[in-house]
């Protein structure tokens, strides 16, 4: 007669089930992180500054020669922005930009006064590597 193993079966442990509430807790948090970096570099990609500084940049006409028509803003904004209750405000913005012949970054430097914004510098930097090209 042959013998059988009659091992009770191994109890499971709560491991596995840790570690599968770790992981979801560090997903989780990686998400609500990422999102709220790309909520704030989005913010300022369409904050009234970098829009006005994108409608001048979409009007200048070696602009559009190099990169093409339209003319449109990339997700990933950074620098700072700020309006203060008086009208005042500054602006210090990178913000990647592309048209149908090619892509750069628009450099913004500006200040506002009585709720009318100046650019002190206002370019794009093309990605080939090609001369900046003044907006002003």
């Amino acid at each position: 007669m042959a013998q059988t193993s009659t091992n009770p079966p191994k109890a499971r442990s709560g491991c596995l089930w840790a570690f599968l509430v770790l992981m979801m807790i560090v997903v989780g948090g990686v998400t609500v992180i990422g999102g709220g970096m790309a909520w704030l570099f989005n913010g300022l990609a369409r904050s009234e500054g970098a829009v006005q500084a994108l409608k001048r940049a979409s009007d200048a006409p070696a602009v559009t020669a190099k990169l093409g028509s339209p003319i449109v803003r990339g997700t990933f904004a950074s620098g700072s922005y700020s309006v203060n209750s008086d009208g005042t405000g500054r602006i210090d913005l990178s913000l990647p930009v592309s048209g149908p012949k090619g892509s750069g970054t628009l450099l913004v430097v500006g200040s506002r006064t009585a709720n009318q914004w100046s650019y002190s510098r206002l370019i794009i930097v093309p990605d080939d590597g090609s001369a900046e090209i003044p907006v002003q």
